[in-house]
């Protein structure tokens, strides 16, 4: 296999942990070479650019952990251009509101995605890490 860049995928890059998360590896990117950061999101967030830059460091790309088919080929693609080092699973959702008032719909997206969301993507990536070596 051809020497690929290394990334590091935060899965829910454009908001809450995985922002700061995203920002920080961005800001600290010596502590991890010459790896690029990828931010995967389906939240079609503002994407902030460097000033005078093309981009801010970080490959911007969509991604719904709750779309097993979506996630399959994001990371079978991501492998094919990066050797993944890291994936930090930072995707999430909450079901707020007294239990009696909260929708059964509300709390299995908050299970698809923070549960079975992390599966997914964490399956995926390991399975392009076992690939690559």
């Amino acid at each position: 296999m051809k020497d690929l860049p290394q990334a590091i995928v935060v899965t829910g890059g454009s908001g809450g942990i995985g922002r700061v998360v995203v920002d920080l590896l961005r800001r600290r990117s010596e502590d991890h070479g010459d790896a690029v950061v990828v931010s995967a999101d389906r939240t079609h967030a503002p994407r902030p650019r460097a000033e005078g830059g093309p981009s801010d460091g970080v490959e911007h790309r969509d991604l719904d952990v709750t779309d097993p088919d979506a996630v399959a080929s994001f990371f079978e693609d991501l492998s094919g251009r990066y050797r993944i080092s890291s994936l930090v699973n930072a995707a999430g959702t909450i079901a707020t509101g007294p239990a009696l008032e909260t929708a059964e719909a509300d709390v299995l997206r908050m299970i698809d995605v923070n549960a079975l969301g992390v599966l997914r993507a964490s399956t995926a990536a390991a399975r392009g890490m076992v690939r690559q070596g």
